[in-house]
């Protein structure tokens, strides 16, 4: 999971799958906006669970 030479459609599949999230978003090959948007979105699902 944390490969930078993994497929992008294989790690996408890795970051939607919450037993695989956590370790998939720690992968070098992730563009820091691309981590940027997850964590918003993170954010904006914790949010709404309050």
């Amino acid at each position: 999971m944390r490969n930078p030479r993994l497929p992008a459609r294989v790690l996408a599949g890795l970051l939607h799958d919450r037993d695989t999230a956590c370790v998939a978003v720690t992968n070098p090959a992730i563009p820091v906006p691309v981590l940027h948007r997850i964590q918003a979105a993170a954010a904006a699902a914790v949010a709404a669970r309050r």
